[in-house]
């Protein structure tokens, strides 16, 4: 279970500057390489980890395994840190980033509330989920207004 995350500061994050010789460019290319997050287990691990994250302007969401960690938009600080019963396929936030769905590999469905930290809603979709993934994409959209409502 990865269970044990930290969040980098200035300080701490090895920050550095690598200049490489480019083969079709005159001169260096530089990259620079900021460590955000280190995630790790309290336990020993035998097998890879699945890990996905995205950013968006709602905030920064990495997942590894059953473990999700939702940082801020600028990833300073750590809003959200779940574990679930089993593997995350998907996750999505919404309203501005007040909202964090997220669908588990056993079919469930939870809808949490971010500031309050709060699960609203857990449903079961799949009756009998495969072994593979459960849940290949999550879209979310506001509803539109229907013309001739106020």
């Amino acid at each position: 279970m990865w269970n044990d995350i930290e969040l980098l500061t200035n300080d701490d994050t090895g920050s550095g500057r690598l200049n490489i010789e480019a083969r079709k460019e005159s001169g260096a290319a530089l990259y620079q390489v900021d460590t955000i997050v280190k995630i790790s287990s309290s336990t020993t691990i035998t097998v890879s980890p699945k890990l996905h994250a995205f950013c968006s302007s709602d905030g920064c969401v990495v997942v590894v395994d059953q473990s999700v960690l939702l940082l801020d938009q600028i990833c300073q600080s750590v809003l959200l840190q779940l574990q679930f019963d089993t593997d995350v396929d998907v996750v999505a936030l919404c309203q501005e980033g007040q909202f964090l769905m997220v669908g588990e590999r056993n079919g469930n469905l939870h809808l949490l509330h971010v500031k309050s930290r709060q699960t609203l809603l857990t449903n079961s979709l799949m009756k009998n989920p495969s072994k593979g993934k459960t849940y290949l994409s999550l879209t979310l959209e506001k509803e539109a207004p229907q013309s001739g409502q106020a």
